[in-house]
């Protein structure tokens, strides 16, 4: 968008979408570093979806929905298996979804806040992938060349001066310092509890 766009962008908008992509960059080092693999390294787009404004915000909107979903999915999915600390962090990554939600619901035009909840549409990660398939795979309404992901120098290069404050995990146990050996009991009492 911040590259490839004639959508005509304020000032405002251009820091927007440059903090949402910065965000975006220190969400995907953290799962890096703690064991996620990328299930894809190139995208598709919607065709026009950098022509037209209403467009690029009504289908980023749905994309971003669908973001919230997932983290909120996984951070139902996470609480189950007993792993308090990465639920709290992925509910940390649901927070800022919501943010970019309603900064591209003001770009487009559309009221910011429209929601008194984080939208629960899936009750498995998984099933986002529905939702995010034109995405992945491409096919009618979207591009027909996939686009690679940007490395480390070009997304550093679109985002510039305009970072966001890196903000520490909730797995990151220096932050409640006094919870610490409750969180590592808590683990193993419910790694010792006979599952039914």
């Amino acid at each position: 968008m911040l590259t490839d766009s004639r959508i005509q962008l304020t000032p405002s908008e251009t820091t927007f979408l440059r903090g949402a992509l910065d965000t975006e960059y220190q969400h995907l080092q953290f799962l890096l570093a703690n064991g996620a693999k990328p299930l894809a390294s190139e995208f598709y787009f919607p065709t026009n979806v950098y022509t037209d404004r209403e467009q690029f915000s009504t289908i980023t909107e749905q994309a971003e929905s669908a973001f919230v979903a997932a983290y909120l999915a996984a951070v139902r999915r996470i609480s189950e298996l007993g792993n308090p600390l990465l639920a709290a962090t992925a509910a940390q990554v649901a927070v800022t979804e919501q943010v970019h939600l309603a900064l591209i619901r003001q770009i487009g035009g559309r009221v910011p806040n429209h929601v008194s909840l984080g939208q629960a549409l899936f009750y498995n990660t998984s099933d986002a992938g529905a939702v995010l398939k034109g995405f992945l795979e491409g096919g009618s309404g979207f591009v027909k060349t996939a686009r690679k992901l940007p490395g480390v120098t070009e997304i550093n290069g679109v985002i510039g001066k305009d970072t966001v404050t890196s903000i520490r995990p909730f797995t990151d146990t220096t932050l409640f310092p006094d919870q610490a050996g409750s969180s590592a009991t808590m683990a193993a009492t419910m790694a010792a509890t006979p599952k039914k």
